[in-house]
C-alpha cells in the first residue's frame, strides 16, 4: 500500500515540475510579448499572439489617452502610428476606447476598427480620428451654443447691438500632394462689424476658450458693402477677412469702391492693408498657408503676395477677368475676355495658358472632379482638362431647354433645364443624353446616386412635396412621399472645390404632410440608409430654412432655423445628426429671427398658397438659388 501511495506521489511531483517548467518558459515568453514590438508574434504550445496597434490621425489638442480592455493605457501626443505596450495572446479579445479626450483645443477621438479577437498576428488596423469642438453661432444677437449643454445660449454681445456682416472663417487640416485634402473643417473664427462704432471684431469659435470678443484692426467705418473670408491651413491667425467699403460717392457697388484686408491675428492698433478685388487665393501647396491673390486692378489682373504687395502683371483684360474655379493642386480657371485660360501660380515662373476654349455666350455653370472642369455655355457643355494640356471639348451639344443647376456623380454630368422642371445627365466621356425625371431642386450627390426634391401643386392651394433618389443611369429609383431632401456638406473636401462639385455624406429628410409636427431624419448619402430618426419639429413650427452646413464627422453637431406661427418669427433648434431624438429648441422668442450664423438653405414652407402659374415658376427659381446659396457659403478657398 505504501509503495503504491509513493508511486502516486512520485508521479505527482513529476507532473508539477513539468508544469512549473512549462509555465515558466510560458511566462518568459509572455514577458516578451509586453515589449512592445508591433511585429513580433510567437508561439507557446500552439499559441499564437500578436500586439495591438493603429493610426491617430487629426490629433491637434494635448493630453489624449487611449486603452485597451479597461487597463493598458497608452498616451498619444502626435498623429501617426501607436502600439500598446502590452501584448495578446491568441483567442485573446481586444478592445480600444478613448479614456481622455484631448484638450487645448477640445477635441472628440473616436475609435473605428478597435475591438475583436487576436487569431495569429498582430492586430494594425486599429483607426482613430480626431475633430475639433466648436461652438456653434446664430445671430440677433449673436450668441453661442455649446452642443455638449444646448439649454443654455451665452451672448456674445448683448441685445440691441447693431452689428452686421457676420462672416464665419473655417479652418481644417490641410494634406499635401497627392491628395491636397482638407479635413476637420469647422467654423475657426466669427469676424463682425460694430455699426455703431465702425469697428471689426472677433471672437474664437472652439470649446474650451474665451467667447470674449476682442477687436481686430483699427479700421473705423460706417458702411461694409461686401465681405469674404479666406482661411489660412497652417496658421489661423493668418487667415485673411477681406472687405468693400463705399468709395468717395459713398454708394456701394460703384467703380470707386475700395477693398481692404485684415488678417484675424492683429490687434486692435494694427492698421488694415489695402487690397484689390479679388479673384482667387493663391496656396502654398506644401502647408496650406495663404501665399498670395489673384486680383483685380483696373483693367490688370494681377499676383500678389499674401498682404496684397508686390503685384505681378498675370493679363490685361479689356471687359472682364474672373474666376471659374480652382483646381485641387491650386491652378486657376478664368475666364478673360471670354477666353478660358488655366493660371498655375506654384510653377517657377508662374504661367498662364493659352485659349483653351472661346465662350460663345457665358458660363452658367461649373463643377470639376480632380482632373476635369465641366462647365456649361449656352445650351451646350463641355469638358476642360483642369491642368490646361488640351482644349474643351464638347460632351452633349443643344441640352433641351438649356442648363441650370449642375453637379458629379462618381461617372456623369447630372443637371437641371433652365425651366427647373426635367432632371438629365451625360456620361463623363460625352455620348447620349439621359432624362431622367422632373425636378424643382436638385439636391446632391453621394457615388452614383442623385438626391432631388420635386414639386405637385393642387389646384385650391395645397402642394405635395416628394424626396427622389435615382441612379445617374435611371435606375434604382425611389421617391417618399410628402418628404423633402436638404444637403449637408462634408467635412473633408480636397482644396478648391465649390459645394456643387462634392460627393455628400449626409443628407436630412423632413417628412410630413400639410399638418406639423414635421419629422426629421439623417441618411448617410452613399447607402441611402437611416442613420437616426432625429425627432419631430415643436408644433407651431410649420416650415424649415436654413442649415448650419459645417457639420464635424463624428460630433455633428447642426444648428437649424425654423419659422414659429405662434411667434411670427425664425427660431432656432440644435441637432445631432448621429443621434436619435437629439433635436432640441434653443430659442423661442417673438417678433425676432434668430439666424444660425455660416448657414445657407431655402425655405420649403408646404403651406404656400399662391397662383398655380406662378408657384411652378417661383419655386423652380427657388431650387436654383438654394444650390447657388449652399455654393458660395462654405468652400476651402
Amino acid at each position: 500500500m505504501t509503495g503504491v501511495v509513493y508511486k502516486r506521489m512520485a508521479s505527482f511531483a513529476r507532473s508539477l515540475v513539468l508544469l512549473v517548467l512549462v509555465l515558466g518558459v510560458g511566462a518568459c515568453k509572455l514577458v516578451g510579448l509586453n515589449s512592445g514590438s508591433s511585429s513580433w508574434h510567437g508561439t507557446i504550445d500552439g499559441i499564437v499572439g500578436g500586439t495591438v496597434s493603429g493610426t491617430v490621425s487629426g490629433l491637434s489638442g494635448t493630453g489624449l489617452v487611449l486603452q485597451n480592455n479597461g487597463w493598458d493605457n497608452l498616451s498619444i501626443s502626435a498623429n501617426g502610428s501607436f502600439t500598446f505596450g502590452t501584448g495578446i495572446t491568441s483567442g485573446a479579445s481586444y478592445s480600444v476606447t478613448v479614456l481622455t479626450q484631448p484638450g487645448s483645443p477640445n477635441q472628440t477621438c473616436t475609435v473605428t476598427n478597435g475591438s475583436g479577437t487576436v487569431i495569429s498576428a498582430s492586430i494594425t488596423s486599429v483607426q482613430v480620428s480626431c475633430v475639433t469642438n466648436t461652438y456653434l453661432f446664430y445671430k440677433n444677437p449673436l450668441s453661442a451654443v455649446d452642443p455638449a449643454n444646448s439649454t443654455v445660449s451665452i451672448a456674445i454681445e448683448p441685445p440691441g447691438t447693431a452689428i452686421d456682416n457676420v462672416t464665419a472663417i473655417e479652418d481644417g487640416r490641410y494634406l499635401p500632394a497627392p491628395s491636397y485634402l482638407v479635413s476637420d473643417r469647422h467654423y475657426r473664427t466669427i469676424v463682425y462689424h460694430k455699426t455703431s462704432a465702425g469697428t471689426l471684431w472677433k471672437v474664437n469659435t472652439l470649446t474650451g476658450g474665451s467667447l470674449t470678443p476682442v477687436q481686430v484692426s483699427n479700421e473705423s467705418t460706417a458702411t461694409i458693402c461686401a465681405t469674404q473670408g479666406a482661411p489660412d491651413y497652417a496658421n489661423p491667425d493668418n487667415a485673411e477677412f477681406l472687405y468693400r467699403l463705399p468709395g468717395a460717392d459713398g454708394i456701394c457697388g460703384n467703380a470707386d469702391d475700395v477693398w481692404k484686408m485684415i488678417k484675424v491675428g492683429m490687434s486692435a492698433a494694427d492698421a488694415p492693408y489695402a487690397a484689390f478685388q479679388p479673384l482667387a487665393a493663391v496656396r502654398d501647396p506644401v502647408t496650406g498657408a495663404i501665399s498670395g491673390w489673384l486680383a483685380i486692378n483696373g483693367s490688370s489682373l494681377n499676383a500678389y503676395d499674401a498682404n496684397f504687395g508686390n503685384p505681378v502683371l498675370v493679363s490685361t483684360f479689356t471687359t472682364s477677368a474672373s474666376k471659374v474655379m480652382t483646381s485641387s493642386d491650386g491652378r486657376i480657371v478664368l475666364n478673360i475676355d471670354s477666353s478660358l485660360r488655366v493660371y498655375n501660380p506654384n510653377a517657377s515662373p508662374a504661367v498662364l495658358s493659352g485659349t483653351l476654349y472661346t465662350v460663345s455666350s457665358s458660363i452658367g455653370n461649373a463643377v470639376r472632379d480632380n482632373l476635369n472642369l465641366y462647365f456649361s455655355d449656352g445650351t451646350s457643355l463641355y469638358k476642360l482638362p483642369l491642368d490646361g494640356s488640351a482644349s474643351a471639348a464638347a460632351l452633349a451639344t443643344g441640352a433641351a431647354g438649356g442648363v441650370n443647376s449642375m453637379m458629379l456623380t462618381d461617372n456623369r454630368v447630372v443637371w437641371t433645364n433652365n425651366s427647373g422642371a426635367t432632371l438629365m445627365s451625360v456620361s463623363k466621356s460625352g455620348g447620349a443624353v439621359t432624362t431622367l425625371g422632373t425636378t424643382w431642386s436638385l439636391v446632391g450627390t453621394a457615388g452614383n446616386r442623385i438626391y432631388y426634391n420635386t414639386l405637385v401643386f393642387i389646384f385650391g392651394g395645397s402642394s405635395v412635396y416628394t424626396a427622389h433618389v435615382i441612379n445617374d443611369d435611371g435606375t434604382g429609383h425611389t421617391q417618399l412621399n410628402n418628404a423633402v431632401w436638404t444637403a449637408l456638406e462634408p467635412t473633408t473636401v480636397d482644396y478648391g472645390r465649390t459645394s456643387n462639385s462634392l460627393s455628400l455624406d449626409t443628407v436630412l429628410l423632413r417628412e410630413g404632410a400639410a399638418a406639423a409636427p414635421f419629422s426629421l431624419s439623417s441618411y448617410d448619402a452613399a447607402s441611402h440608409t437611416v442613420i437616426a430618426s432625429l425627432g419631430s419639429f415643436p408644433a407651431d413650427m410649420n416650415s424649415f430654412t436654413n442649415y448650419y452646413f459645417m457639420k464635424l464627422p463624428n460630433v455633428n453637431n447642426l444648428l437649424v432655423q425654423a419659422y414659429s406661427s405662434s411667434n411670427g418669427s425664425y427660431d432656432v433648434l440644435l441637432l445631432n445628426t448621429a443621434v436619435a431624438n437629439s433635436m432640441v429648441r434653443v430659442t423661442n422668442t417673438s417678433a425676432v429671427n434668430e439666424t444660425p450664423v455660416g448657414a445657407s438653405g431655402c425655405s420649403i414652407n408646404a403651406r404656400a398658397k399662391l397662383d398655380p402659374t406662378l408657384i411652378v415658376i417661383l419655386l423652380s427659381a427657388i431650387g436654383c438659388m438654394c444650390w447657388r446659396a449652399r455654393r458660395s457659403s462654405a468652400k476651402p478657398g
